[in-house]
């Protein structure tokens, strides 16, 4: 693509909204925390539900002397590729203005929901995509840890794909649109967004001080040996220092970990206590999820098997076939190779009963670099088709 034209394009598209709108989600401060339920479109305009509204003051009519003329509306261009898959990084407002345009550009098929906020106050949004009276949904959330930020942008691009593809683009012999019309996807792309930009930027990202005071103090406690910035980079918690896939209720009192807030591998005082947690509970409670798929990296490998029977181990086992022979990702059963406990997956699967398939993209140590996305790209394309598409065939095996 041409890097050049295209952030010309983006540069003018996101300067007319940003002038006109601010996009308030991205910025919104930690004490005024909620989820709003209101789905957004490019022109966002939420009003938290306990805010005051005040109501201007009267002004007196005046009748002009001169008739205005009506003032051509700014057409607004949609760049050919939304999601620019040469950045590095891919950051935090990026996603946000990626997410908003693809709603934008494709009304039909893709809606946002702004489910929550981070401790930091960064609004966490969510994409449906595909059918929105569909019966059935794929779960998918990406860039839990920190430092596994590559993560968001293969999700947005396979979004994009599919958003671009919907007519056209086969998987089994079946279209897009009708795999997508069966089963919708609901995708977080960025479920820890403060954690993410200290990886990316450092502590300077985080806006609240005691927050970031409590995040500088984890390197001059853990980081003997590393340079400040090495050890950032490497960042895998959220804001309060509570490695978020280590928060869930499935294994928490048995998970150890650090004693204290850290980089990562601190489970947190309960269950449940960030913010982003409850976030990915809330909406695998409320939407029909019946599989769910969790981006990690690294490694190349699908997590599976954390001790489940039956009719569950059978179904958890299938999806992650069908994974695996996109992919050729090598498969980790994690009841006998031990895993960290606590996370989103044993959580869906051993409480909400919910096939899940864990996957770690690239070769290398994460961060891992833009220069890994072409072979991430290359196995996992199509991954999230293949899962809504095997939903569909349950289902319709189901009832006959």
């Amino acid at each position: 693509m041409n890097v050049m034209k295209k952030n010309k394009a983006r540069a003018g598209v996101f300067f007319l909204l940003f002038a006109l709108l601010a996009f308030p989600a991205c910025n919104r401060k930690p004490q005024d925390s909620e989820r709003s339920e209101t789905t957004l479109t490019v022109f966002p305009t939420i009003t938290p539900r306990n805010a005051a509204v005040t109501q201007p003051e009267a002004t007196p009519v005046v009748t002009p002397t001169v008739t205005p003329q009506p003032t051509a509306k700014p057409t607004l261009v949609i760049p050919e590729d939304i999601v620019d898959t040469s950045k590095e990084p891919y950051t935090y407002e990026e996603m946000c203005e990626d997410i908003e345009m693809l709603a934008y550009a494709y009304p039909d098929i893709v809606s946002v929901t702004w489910e929550g906020y981070s401790a930091d106050g960064r609004g966490i949004p969510a994409v449906k995509f595909g059918n929105p009276d569909a019966e059935r949904v794929v779960f998918v959330q990406a860039a839990i840890h920190a430092r596994e930020h590559l993560t968001t942008l293969l999700v947005m691009e396979q979004l994009e794909t599919y958003a671009k593809n919907y007519d056209t683009g086969v998987f089994r012999d079946k279209t897009y649109r009708e795999i997508f019309s069966e089963a919708a996807l609901v995708v977080v792309p960025m479920t820890n967004p403060d954690g993410v930009s200290v990886s990316q930027l450092g502590t300077e990202s985080i806006r609240t001080e005691e927050l970031r005071v409590l995040v500088e103090s984890f390197y001059e406690r853990d980081g003997a040996g590393v340079t400040r910035e090495y050890f950032y980079k490497r960042y895998k918690a959220n804001a309060n220092g509570v490695d978020l896939n280590r928060n869930f209720a499935y294994g928490w009192e048995e998970y150890g970990g650090s004693a204290v807030p850290a980089a990562d591998r601190y489970k947190g005082t309960a269950p449940a206590s960030e913010p982003e947690t409850q976030v990915l509970i809330a909406i695998t409670e409320r939407e029909p999820v019946a599989a769910a798929v969790s981006y990690h990296a690294t490694g190349s490998l699908l997590y599976w098997d954390f001790g489940q029977t039956g009719e569950i181990r059978e179904r958890c086992l299938s999806f992650v076939e069908t994974v695996h022979g996109l992919t050729g990702y090598r498969i980790v059963y994690a009841e006998s190779d031990k895993q960290d406990e606590a996370g989103y997956c044993e959580w869906a699967v051993g409480i909400k009963g919910i096939p899940e398939v864990t996957i770690e993209i690239g070769t290398v140590a994460a961060p891992l670099p833009i220069q890994e996305f072409e072979g991430v790209w290359k196995r996992n394309k199509e991954v999230l088709v293949a899962m809504a598409e095997q939903v569909m065939r349950e289902a319709k095996e189901a009832a006959d």
